[in-house]
């Protein structure tokens, strides 16, 4: 592959390793199904996707890795780089369309927990990674006090 900024030699070191799958995504030769493909460009490592809406849509470069826009897959397939898939969101757009497509972890937009309490900012506290219900972890701590209670009662 190129190693500069060229827009015109990576077109066409993009263009000499295509391959064109069935649903129409253009994939290195040598590409893993499931994971991004990343390049060296200017010096930096570079997903294959972003390099490609840069080539082909104009956008300005260097990238940015900071910026709030992201390129977002159209198709749900990583490794493709065909600009007709590919558009320049934001990260809660992505997300919104990852969960709408039932692509995001388990219980990603769960609203409401296991009792049906809302997950609201002010019921869920973060614990983690995860969001706990606070009105839950209430009652799980009148039910422990109870118990201690009546253990510290009994003989």
């Amino acid at each position: 592959m190129a190693r500069g900024w060229d827009r015109e030699a990576l077109r066409a070191d993009f263009l000499a390793k295509r391959l064109v799958t069935d649903t129409g995504c253009w994939v290195l030769q040598g590409f893993h199904p499931d994971r991004y493909d990343f390049i060296k460009v200017g010096g930096r490592n570079i997903g294959v996707h972003i390099v490609a809406l840069w080539i082909w849509k104009d956008l300005p470069a260097p990238f940015n890795p900071r910026v709030a826009d992201i390129t977002m897959h159209t198709c749900d397939n990583p490794p493709c780089w065909n600009p007709d898939h590919l558009v320049r969101t934001s990260q809660l757009a992505n997300v919104a369309d990852a969960v709408a497509k039932g692509r995001r972890p388990r219980r990603w937009g769960v609203t409401h927990c296991i009792h049906g309490h809302p997950l609201t900012p002010e019921n869920a506290r973060i614990c983690g990674r995860h969001r706990q219900c606070r009105i839950c972890g209430r009652q799980r701590r009148a039910e422990y006090r109870q118990r201690r209670k009546l253990q510290q009662e009994a003989p």
